[in-house]
C-alpha cells in the first residue's frame, strides 16, 4: 500500500515520461527484498491491468453517452481515441507475454551467449518473471477485481461534489463524466496530472447533462484537492524511502546499485 501510495504521488506530481512513478515503484519494490526482476515484472503486469481497466471504464462512459445523450463529436473522439489505445494495449501484452514464446527465448540466449552481451540474460530471466505472474490466474484475477471496483467507485465523488453544489446527477451521469475526465486525463500523461486536459473533458461532459461551466470548473478544481493533500505526503514518504535505505547501506553497496542503474 505504501509503495502504491508513492507511486501514484509520483506520476501525479510529475509527467509519467520524464520521471515514471512506476519505475520508481519497481525500485522500492526491490528495497523491500523483491527480486528485482520479479519486481519489475508485477509493475509491468499492474500497469497493464489498469490500462485494462482504464479502458473497460471508458468504454462504459462512452456507452452511457451515447445511449443517454447521443452527443456524436464527445462518443467519436472517445472512440477514436480507444482505437489508438486498444491495439497499443494488444501490442503491450504481447511484449509482456513474450516469454511464452519458447523458440524467441532460446534465440535471444544464443543471440547474446555468442556475444556475451549479458543484458540478453535479464531479458530473459525477465520473461521468466512475467511467465510466473501470468500463470497466477487467483492473483491476476483479484488484482483486476481491485482495479475495476476502485476506478468505478472514483465516480462516487463526482456524483458528491455535484449533490453539494445543488447540481445532483444520477450515479449513471457520474460514471460517464469521471470515466471520460479519466480517460484524457491519461491521454495527456506527458502533462502533470493531465492539468488542463482532464479540466477541459470534464466542463465538456457536465455540460452535456446540464451541468454550467462554473460548476463543472469548481468540481475540476474539487477533484485536485486529493492529489495535493495526498501527493505532497507521498513524495516525502518517496524521500524518506530512499534515504532511509542509502543511509543504511555502505558506500560498496551504492556504488554497485548506481552501477547496476
Amino acid at each position: 500500500m505504501l509503495l502504491r501510495f508513492v507511486r501514484e504521488g509520483i506520476n501525479t506530481f510529475f509527467p509519467l515520461a520524464v520521471v515514471g512513478g512506476d519505475v520508481i515503484g519497481a525500485r522500492l519494490l526491490a528495497q523491500f527484498g523483491v527480486a528485482t526482476k520479479l519486481a519489475v515484472a508485477s509493475v509491468l503486469v499492474d500497469v497493464f491491468i489498469q490500462v485494462v481497466c482504464l479502458i473497460v471504464f471508458v468504454l462504459a462512459g462512452v456507452g452511457i453517452v451515447a445511449s443517454l445523450v447521443g452527443n456524436r463529436i464527445v462518443t467519436s473522439t472517445a472512440i477514436g481515441l480507444l482505437a489508438v489505445a486498444v491495439p497499443a494495449v494488444t501490442g503491450f501484452f504481447l511484449t509482456l507475454n513474450f516469454g511464452a514464446f519458447e523458440p524467441v527465448v532460446l534465440w535471444l540466449t544464443a543471440f547474446g551467449e555468442k556475444r556475451q552481451w549479458r543484458v540478453f540474460d535479464h531479458v530473459v530471466d525477465l520473461g521468466a518473471r512475467l511467465q510466473q505472474i501470468w500463470r497466477n490466474y487467483h492473483g491476476l484475477s483479484e488484482s483486476f477485481l481491485i482495479h475495476i471496483v476502485t476506478i468505478f467507485f472514483g465516480a462516487i465523488e463526482v456524483w458528491i461534489a455535484l449533490k453539494f453544489m445543488n447540481h445532483p446527477v444520477g450515479v449513471i451521469e457520474a460514471v460517464a463524466i469521471e470515466s471520460l475526465g479519466q480517460g484524457s486525463r491519461s491521454a495527456a500523461f506527458i502533462l502533470p496530472g493531465g492539468m488542463g486536459v482532464q479540466d477541459g473533458a470534464l466542463i465538456a461532459v457536465c455540460a452535456l447533462f446540464g451541468v454550467p461551466a462554473e460548476v463543472a470548473l469548481a468540481m475540476a478544481l474539487i477533484k485536485r484537492v486529493p492529489d495535493l493533500i495526498l501527493g505532497a505526503p507521498a513524495l516525502m514518504g518517496w524521500q524518506a524511502l530512499e534515504g532511509r535505505h542509502y543511509l543504511g547501506a555502505s558506500d560498496e553497496e551504492i556504488c554497485e546499485e548506481i552501477s547496476e542503474i
